[in-house]
């Protein structure tokens, strides 16, 4: 007699999908190999090309004020309210799938929170800026301060390193000296006099508006730019153009002469600007801020070369954004702790542009899961109600690719985890979502009264509102549809994608259910349905 095999009660996790990302500071290194983010007190990096979790750094008990890398990913420095500073050394495993990050110095900064860092080219100098307006200049490697800047009391909201080209000393000698001014002259002597250290420039912003350039040879402020009224929160620098571009919350970009440092250009931008910084070998500026928009502006004429946008949900604002030169997209944070990629601009290979839109999304947190359902026949999408309006799709399958064949292009093949698309079209948290048969058909309920029926088509990258039915008093808290399979050889059964299920059911508070009749026809996206049959609770 055959024995019975117990069933299985215990299972191990095979895969997760984690969040990395809760606000604050988010930083990469310019081989985009590592992604580091905020998660609480604990810093988490990611490998962003293929979604592989590298390490999690451990918090120091408090919440972390801001973080960054180092370029070539050697380094990770931590600030914390602890008023701590913390240095790590990052080492790859052999494998390649992991790091190994080991702290090698704390330090105590300044008496108060550093609120913003940045790290020069060659990944040797860390500036760090107070909220009581000092700034320090420090080497990553020794750990020690070499230059303190003290400007008036007020917090440092932005830095930014950067070099002048130096001039040789015959071109210095042929030019008449009485055709230059005495200012020109000691410049000029400067340059020539030490390229490696009197090169090297530090540019701060702060939040009465003011725009400070630092001279690492001299120790002392060489420019005061006074034109903003409001926090500067971004500078960039461009060496071809030699222009500083600074961006604020008086809702303007300003394009400094980086000789002189009188104003080129003052572009309103209408917004709270968040983000900017040169593009295309500086010919290009890009924003972004509280509109949730990208736009591109012309370096030379200041205008806007993108179309003009409509302002996003105070959702999808945006408060920070990452570029160099070396990465292959424009990196912008939202609110929603959403990471933003774009792919980057060019003035010569394009004469109009389109309106930007990233070709990739990465969800810092999907936050509170309601319901969740998966999508086409292989099971390879799973959709995600999350205590929002929209429905995120997100890639639940293997992908063959290996890790070191990732590129940054749209036609790449979903790692596991990854977003896929949004479903947006609901003004309420979405409660519920079915999905029929097949798999390219789901349903959605929401707090706004409505259901939606979407259509999925992922190989044409579609995503589309077939048809929404109101008719509800209250919110619905459950959607349900056919999972009854087609006649074999029907039309239904061997083309799913254009043939939608018959009808869909819906409960809600209003203590009603509904049965809807799905038109079998494409109508105009979102067209409203009426009700076909109503099962009403009765009163006792």
């Amino acid at each position: 007699m055959a024995t019975k095999q117990p069933l299985k009660t215990t299972f191990d996790v095979e895969r997760v999908i984690r969040p990395i990302y809760t606000g604050g500071s988010v930083a990469v290194d310019n081989k985009a190999q590592i992604l580091a983010t905020t998660l609480g007190e604990d810093a988490i990096l990611t490998n962003p090309s293929n979604g592989k979790h590298l390490a999690q750094i451990e918090g120091d008990g408090e919440a972390i004020s801001t973080l960054t890398l180092t370029p070539s990913g050697s380094h990770l420095i931590i600030c914390s309210r602890s008023l701590s500073m913390r240095i790590f050394t990052l080492k790859w495993s052999s494998e390649g799938d992991s790091i190994e990050a080991s702290l090698v110095r704390t330090l105590k900064p300044h008496t108060t929170p550093v609120i913003v860092i940045a790290v020069d080219r060659t990944g040797t100098l860390l500036a760090t800026g107070g909220t009581d307006g000092a700034i320090k200049v420090w080497d990553i490697s020794g750990g020690y301060v070499t230059h303190t800047f003290r400007g008036p009391s007020v917090l440092v909201s932005a830095l930014r390193f950067f070099e002048v080209a130096a001039r040789s000393a015959s071109s210095r000698n042929s030019k008449g000296v009485k055709n230059q001014s005495k200012a020109a002259d000691e410049e000029d002597e400067e340059e020539t006099d030490n390229a490696t250290t009197t090169n090297f420039r530090l540019a701060s912003g702060s939040q009465d508006g003011k725009v400070r350039i630092w001279d690492l040879n001299k120790r002392s402020c060489i420019a005061n730019l006074d034109s903003h009224v409001s926090d500067v929160q971004a500078i960039d620098y461009s060496p071809t153009q030699h222009a500083i571009v600074t961006a604020s919350r008086d809702k303007t970009l300003i394009w400094w002469d980086a000789k002189s440092w009188k104003i080129r250009k003052v572009v309103p931008c209408l917004e709270l600007v968040e983000a900017a910084g040169f593009l295309d070998d500086g010919n290009l500026t890009y924003s972004a801020g509280a509109n949730g928009c990208l736009r591109i502006w012309d370096t030379d004429k200041g205008a806007e070369l993108t179309p003009k946008q409509s302002s996003k949900s105070e959702e999808e604002g945006i408060f920070a954004g990452i570029y160099r030169p070396e990465l292959p997209f424009i990196l912008l944070v939202q609110v929603d702790h959403t990471l933003a990629l774009y792919e980057l601009a060019s003035k010569a290979s394009t004469a109009t542009f389109a309106t930007p839109e990233p070709f990739r999304r990465i969800s810092g947190t999907h936050d509170e899961i309601i319901d969740m359902a998966y999508l086409l026949p292989d099971h390879s999408i799973l959709a995600l109600a999350t205590n929002s309006e929209d429905v995120r799709l997100v890639s639940v399958a293997d992908s063959k690719q290996d890790a070191s064949e990732m590129t940054w292009t749209k036609s790449e093949t979903p790692y596991f985890g990854q977003d896929v698309a949004l479903l947006r079209g609901h003004d309420d948290i979405v409660i519920a979502l079915d999905v029929d048969w097949s798999g390219h058909w789901v349903a959605t309920g929401a707090k706004d009264n409505t259901a939606k029926l979407w259509r999925i088509d992922p190989a044409n990258d579609s995503h589309i509102c077939w048809a929404t039915f109101s008719g509800h008093a209250e919110s619905l808290g459950a959607v349900a549809l056919p999972r009854t399979l087609p006649a074999e050889g029907s039309a239904a059964r061997t083309d799913p994608l254009n043939h939608p299920p018959p009808f869909l059911i819906t409960g809600s508070q209003d203590q009603t259910i509904k049965k809807w009749e799905i038109p079998p026809n494409s109508p105009a996206t979102g067209s409203k349905n009426e009700c076909e049959i109503c099962f009403h609770k009765k009163s006792p």
